[in-house]
């Protein structure tokens, strides 16, 4: 473990013309040390290396958010910087119920009010900005940007010496962050340093083809529709043309109306082929708009994109993706994998595809101690055929494996009777005996479900991790009904998500220590390497890792490929 007492801390910050760490500007930098008692800005002349102007060395780094700060410094001056200590993580580890937010912990611990870029923007201009204003740096006077800047290097000392000492006050979630959160945020500006290659001329033709379909379904419904002027995104004008044109069934009511939503219309092909064309519009048009069109536009010279991930980005400390969400690229559709098929490993490379299988399953079985799920994963055997199969005997009729798969995952999420009968088009009353049926095979998941939320309920919403990590649910005191069911739900899922996490971490730490690999992408469960073409023994290596450092009840299971391009 890093003990931060044998190096002096330095605290640095960067001012930058936008959040771009690629193609924005560096204004500028703030350093401060000597228990904040001295506090430096330097404009963006820079002349000669960054380290004529601040003493990085033999220091102990310090930063606010500092992945950001880093790669700004790498990309704009050509000079590494390893974080040491982020303030962001360490107080979002201690704090998992509050904003991470400079300003808002400033207030919370010192009762300070300290001024944003956006406020200070604001009062120079006269006007009511709630946006970063990304030519701030043209507009407000260098001397404030430097007092702001000073501020901000200041006070993430004094919260460096709050978190130093609460981290000592909880040994487990010390020795977590520095050997796991601290070593995975320089792992992961490198992964964002590095990038992952696009084959452009792929995703061009794909953005085409997707544009073409979505021109020829939308003139397909206006002419079904028999309506030229049809806005497909007008809840109201679909209504009209579903409920009072085609008078389909009004399956579920909203505040505007009844729904036209993804599941109600899924519910409807059947019953009219605008729905089917409709369905496929909204797939194609989220496909432009989320992905292609922002890979198109986020994707360098070179090739190349740079996501930038969150490794604290949830509640549940789950990773999140942003510039693009990669997270939410459909897995399961022919769009999806041709969107994949776009990421390509460099020339001489080719990607290791890991997947943790059943992981969330898994960490049921671990949790709940259910001799049935134990047996199975031990065994090797199908969960999901185990499960249809028992409850096709108990209904008298086929279940099948698929509905099997979809019941053991939702039950993760606490999905209810009602919300079963909407998924599977039954009866509320089959739903629940379908519910009842599970856990008469699985009675101690029922039991150890109602435990933990018990558990829950008693510590006021706090839970903590299979790491020992602090979880928090709100809403466990809640009186109204549908918060505090939620809230019961979320007892159960935010343990299963966050443990998974912290097998995910883990594994990425240790992996890059043994290994010196880098993910490149981190998308829920699955993390994709590149390696080298003749290194045909890494991948396995890689696996073994991911397998083996965390022990469970029952064994941890990675799925692999080894492509030219991201697969599913």
């Amino acid at each position: 473990m890093v003990n931060s007492t044998k190096l002096a801390p330095l605290v640095f910050d960067c001012e930058t013309s936008g959040l771009n760490t690629h193609k924005d500007r560096l204004y500028g930098i703030a350093v401060c040390h000597n228990q904040g008692k001295n506090t430096y800005w330097i404009n963006g002349e820079w002349k000669g290396n960054i380290e004529d102007y601040f003493d990085f060395f033999n220091k102990f780094i310090v930063a606010h958010n500092g992945k950001f700060d880093s790669e700004f410094v790498n990309n704009s001056l050509k000079y590494n910087i390893k974080i040491d200590f982020d303030t962001k993580l360490a107080y979002k580890l201690l704090h998992i119920d509050r904003s991470s937010h400079l300003e808002t912990i400033v207030k919370d611990l010192f009762n300070i009010h300290k001024k944003d870029l956006i406020e200070i923007y604001n009062e120079v201009t006269g006007k009511s900005r709630k946006s970063f204003p990304n030519d701030y740096y043209e507009v407000i006077p260098e001397n404030l940007i430097a007092k702001y800047a000073q501020e901000d290097v200041y006070y993430t000392y004094k919260l460096y010496e709050y978190c130093v000492k609460e981290l000592d006050k909880n040994p487990q979630i010390k020795e977590w962050f520095y050997n796991v959160e601290m070593p995975l945020c320089n792992i992961l500006i490198k992964s964002e340093l590095q990038g992952v290659k696009i084959n452009r001329i792929k995703l061009d033709n794909f953005d085409t083809e997707l544009q073409i379909k979505q021109k020829d379904l939308s003139s397909k419904l206006k002419f079904i529709a028999d309506k030229k002027d049809l806005n497909l995104n007008s809840s109201k004008q679909l209504q009209d043309i579903l409920y009072k044109k085609f008078k389909l069934p009004k399956l579920k009511k909203t505040k505007t109306g009844t729904s036209t939503d993804t599941k109600t219309l899924e519910k409807l092909v059947h019953k009219h082929k605008f729905c089917k064309y409709l369905l496929e519009y909204r797939e194609i048009t989220k496909l432009r708009s989320a992905f292609t069109e922002p890979l198109l536009k986020l994707t360098e010279d070179d090739g190349i994109i740079r996501c930038w991930y969150n490794q604290m980005g949830t509640r549940t400390r789950r990773f999140s993706c942003e510039r693009p969400n990669l997270q939410q690229i459909p897995s399961r559709t022919n769009n999806g994998k041709t969107l994949r098929e776009c990421f390509v490993a460099r020339p001489g490379h080719k990607f290791l595809i890991a997947d943790y299988s059943q992981i969330e399953l898994r960490l049921l079985a671990h949790f709940s101690e259910e001799p049935k799920l134990i047996k199975a994963f031990n065994n090797n055997e199908d969960i999901h055929k185990q499960t249809a199969e028992f409850i096709g005997k108990k209904l008298g009729k086929e279940f099948s494996r698929d509905k099997g798969k979809l019941l053991n995952f939702s039950i993760i999420y606490g999905k209810t009777s009602f919300g079963f009968s909407k998924d599977w088009n039954c009866s509320v009353e089959e739903a629940e005996l379908i519910l009842n049926s599970y856990f008469e095979l699985y009675p101690r998941v029922k039991e150890w479900m109602r435990e933990q939320q018990d558990r829950v309920i008693g510590n006021r919403g706090w839970m903590k991790s299979l790491a020992g990590l602090p979880l928090y649910v709100s809403n466990t005191d809640s009186n109204d009904k549908w918060k505090f069911e939620e809230a019961k739900r979320q007892a159960v899922n935010y343990l299963i998500q966050g443990s998974s996490q912290d097998i995910l971490k883990r594994a990425i730490v240790v992996v890059h220590e043994v290994q010196g690999s880098i993910p490149l992408l981190i998308v829920h469960d699955e993390l994709v390497y590149e390696l080298k073409d003749n290194d045909t023994n890494q991948g396995k290596h890689i696996t073994q890792y991911m397998e083996h450092e965390t022990k469970l009840k029952v064994p941890i299971k990675v799925d692999y490929k080894i492509s030219n391009y991201w697969e599913k």
